[in-house]
């Protein structure tokens, strides 16, 4: 799994990062995401992040 490597970027944003890009790779079958994109109309892929974004943010506490 890749991981901001720009040492400005705080801890929080770090984790916030992992937990996207974590439920990204679930949601597109364990696949990785940039290549899954790249075989995805450009609908599919806004969808896809659309809905894990609101996955994401009705998990918060």
């Amino acid at each position: 799994m890749t991981t901001p490597t720009d040492h400005r970027v705080d801890a929080a944003a770090r984790e916030h990062y992992l937990t996207a890009h974590q439920a990204m790779h679930l949601r597109v079958a364990d696949r990785s995401v940039t290549n899954w994109s790249d075989d995805q109309p450009v609908e599919v892929v806004v969808a896809t992040l659309r809905a894990t974004a609101a996955e994401l943010a009705g998990a918060r506490p």
